[in-house]
């Protein structure tokens, strides 16, 4: 909830620059230049790690 209502502090358009270079960042590509073993948690339908 508190992510939620920093957002919204501050305005759509920095959401709207930030929320576009992270999803323009390649999470798989960038995993795979990791020399040490990660560990990734997400739910069942998580549309960021999907795999």
């Amino acid at each position: 909830m508190m992510a939620q209502f920093d957002y919204a502090r501050c305005g759509p358009a920095w959401f709207l620059t930030e929320t576009c270079a992270m999803l323009a960042c390649r999470t798989h590509d960038r995993v795979q230049q990791l020399i040490k073993s990660l560990l990734v948690r997400r739910g069942s339908n998580g549309p960021i790690a999907d795999e």
